[in-house]
Order: structure tokens, then C-alpha cells, then sequence
């Protein structure tokens, strides 16, 4: 499981970084989110789905800001 840790309590966390060319729009650049469990099964798959719903958040952000995947910007025509 990558960029997953677990607490001293046992509880899991998922890691994840926010791509450079995003950095000037958002305030964090690193993101922790609680995976809400203790076992290891469930944060793996609860960590692969929180994993999507991020590259989706990024995809949406590169999108609105006119940021493609060649770290090229466009202007809205």
C-alpha cells in the first residue's frame, strides 16, 4: 500500500502529494486523509479508492486552470 501509514493507535492514513503545476492554486501541498480503519484489507481498498477520487480532482483542476498533461498552458479560446 503505497503512501499509506498507520498511527501509533493503529489507525491508517493515506498520503498524497499534489502535482507541482498545481501548487500555485491551492493552499496545501500535501494531502492526509484518515482512512477511517484499522484493518489492513479495508484501508487498502478504501486507500485505492481515495487515490481515484484525488487523480479526478487533479484531472478537474488541471482542466479548469487550462493545465495539460505536457505542463503546457493554454489560453481559453
Amino acid at each position: 500500500m503505497r503512501n499509506t501509514y498507520q498511527d501509533k493507535h493503529g489507525t491508517f492514513y493515506l498520503r498524497l502529494l499534489v502535482p507541482k503545476v498545481l501548487h500555485p492554486h491551492v493552499t496545501r501541498q500535501k494531502v492526509v486523509q484518515s482512512l477511517k480503519t484499522k484493518d489492513r484489507r479495508q484501508a487498502y481498498i478504501r486507500s485505492m479508492e481515495a487515490s481515484l477520487a484525488f487523480e479526478r480532482w487533479v484531472l478537474d483542476m488541471k482542466k479548469n486552470y487550462g493545465i495539460y498533461d505536457n505542463n503546457r498552458t493554454y489560453a481559453n479560446v
